[in-house]
């Protein structure tokens, strides 16, 4: 749920905040350690030519936007890129938790050749978007286009994932230069606010902050208003949008897809590992603000209001050290208005009548917690029902049925990798087919399933939840330490040919890749050789008839103590 990738920083300068934030073109999955700085620090040196390439300040392209001038790049890794364009004013003091509001009139012209704040999360060295500068002022996006005068071209926006608690576009795994120029289409990637600041709900202590729990994804919609304003002076087809997210980026994705207010602002959509199964209630997300006050020592919201972003952050990690499974605890919850009802029960309704839909899992999607977490290798599946008891509630009836019967079929392998395959149906890939059911018969629906497994660490990772998005974005070089040095350029290929033409047709392009139904279930399997499969592992999925996994029914609790 949550693609923390952590990699390479970008450029020095590369922030509008002026912070000598420098690493060079390599690749990290953790941030460097002291030990490793002075290295490092070597290495932004020789790397000078390679940041010179990045980006050309000659002849910088200016675009005229509703709200003022935009001055970019002109050329950025063989495209033009505009960085760190605000889209909504500061969410700040009497704006903290509440809905944005559009920006007003540019001062003078933007410089958009850096990127902007990264939204405030808590530092973790293995988590490169969050050692980033941050700040409250980071409603920001990001535009790529190709270096042509070509007009009217498709756009696809990306929504990032971090379990709506970590993450920003600045992450070099997000850059969108590559598929701009191999699609001739426009890449537009967005910064919204995460954990507490946009997604606490206050509706119980302030009923003016009603929205609240959905403010991330209020910025996401005025991010998508602003494209409909401006995207065609940067080359864009505003009638042309598909909205596209990776993990809690693809539940963000789903909600518009199910949000009565989000209509018309885009026109397809792909949804990449993530659906609809940690929405809540909003009795437990007004539970869980209560506890964040608590935690605070303030009893209102002038109180939250008055404490700094670092307070604000220091709050959160202790409210996350009392839950269960700290990607759960802040999430989007019904707030009545914004998501009116279960996004599923919405699609099934046929709220998203006529968008066609690209939804899908990687293979192998919990194995990505093994790289942080090798204890998972001792976890046996009962126990794992037991930490995801909204999981084990509804599968305790035919709990010991169901693992009998992961494991008869799935003969020769250790208990630990019958948790990963229980794990990955139940939190990952079943809940997607719910979703590609709520929409079949609504809108034209395509299922994939990324099926090439990483050789780092002898392979133990297999296909890892997030593996796929250096191929998707063609920025391999970036992913290495997670894809391997001998990832293929076919997989690749692929995958951006396949997501350009969804954004261009709403098919996506392979000839053989029939729209989903219900009952043969047709799967693209993207591997070296991609080929479509029927109802792949059916048996596995079986085992979860009649669970609606919407966490609605029943509501995901995060501080529900794990059975013994």
């Amino acid at each position: 749920m949550c693609p923390y990738h952590a990699h390479a920083v970008v450029a020095e300068g590369a922030f509008r905040s002026g912070s000598t934030v420098t690493p060079c073109g390599m690749s990290f999955m953790r941030r460097p350690r002291a030990s490793e700085r002075a290295g490092l620090w070597l290495c932004i040196a020789l790397a000078a030519p390679w940041l010179a390439s990045c980006g050309d300040p000659a002849g910088a392209p200016t675009v005229v936007t509703v709200e003022g001038e935009v001055v970019g790049l002109a050329n950025y890794r063989g495209v033009e890129a505009y960085l760190g364009i605000p889209y909504a004013e500061p969410p700040v003091g009497a704006l903290r938790f509440a809905p944005p509001v559009a920006h007003g009139p540019f001062d003078g012209p933007v410089d958009a050749t850096r990127y902007g704040f990264t939204c405030p999360q808590i530092a973790d060295e293995n988590e490169n978007a969050s050692t980033l500068p941050q700040s409250e002022d980071c409603l920001s996006l990001n535009v790529f286009r190709p270096r042509s005068a070509a007009r009217d071209l498709p756009v696809l926006v990306f929504i990032h994932g971090g379990a709506w608690l970590s993450g920003g576009t600045a992450d070099p795994w997000y850059d969108g230069a590559a598929l701009a120029a191999r699609g001739d289409i426009v890449v537009v990637t967005v910064n919204y606010r995460l954990g507490a600041l946009g997604f606490l709900d206050l509706g119980g202590i302030d009923p003016s902050l009603a929205s609240s729990p959905v403010a991330g994804l209020l910025d996401q919609r005025e991010a998508l208003r602003w494209i409909q304003r401006n995207i065609a002076a940067f080359g864009g087809d505003p009638g042309a949008v598909t909205l596209w997210g990776q993990s809690a980026g693809s539940m963000s994705a789903l909600a518009h897809l199910a949000s009565p207010g989000s209509a018309g602002l885009f026109h397809r959509a792909i949804l990449e590992s993530g659906a609809g199964n940690l929405f809540r209630s909003s009795a437990v997300g007004r539970a869980i603000a209560q506890s964040f006050l608590e935690t605070a020592g303030v009893t209102d919201v002038a109180g939250l209001r008055a404490l700094s972003s670092e307070r604000m952050m220091e709050v959160q990690e202790a409210v996350l050290e009392n839950a269960v499974v700290r990607d759960t605890v802040f999430a989007p919850s019904l707030d009545g208005t914004v998501l009116p009802a279960d996004p599923l029960a919405a699609l099934r309704a046929g709220q998203a009548a006529d968008v066609p839909v690209l939804i899908g899992t990687v293979r192998d999607e919990t194995r990505y917690w093994l790289y942080y977490l090798p204890y998972f290798m001792a976890v046996q599946p009962t126990y794992f029902l037991n930490i995801f008891p909204w999981i084990g509630d509804v599968a305790n009836p035919r709990e010991s049925t169901l693992v009998a019967g992961y494991t008869a079929r799935n003969t020769g392998i250790e208990g630990w990798e019958v948790t990963m395959r229980i794990a990955n149906d139940a939190m990952f890939r079943v809940p997607s087919l719910r979703v590609a059911d709520a929409l079949a018969g609504h809108a034209d629906v395509y299922l994939y399933r990324f099926d090439w497994r990483t050789t780092i660490e002898g392979g133990i990772y297999g296909a890892p939840h997030g593996v796929d998005l250096p191929f998707v974005f063609g920025n391999r070089a970036e992913g290495l330490e997670f894809t391997g040095d001998d990832a293929p350029v076919a997989v690749s290929e692929q995958m951006m040919d396949a997501w350009i033409a969804f954004a261009k047709t709403g098919h996506p392009g392979l000839p053989s890749w029939p729209i989903y139904d219900s009952t043969t279930r047709p799967s693209m399997a993207f591997d070296v050789t991609p080929s479509l499969v029927n109802d792949p592992d059916g048996a596995d999925v079986a085992e979860w008839d009649g669970i609606a996994f919407d966490s609605i029914t029943p509501t995901v609790d995060p501080f529900r103590p794990i059975s013994p």
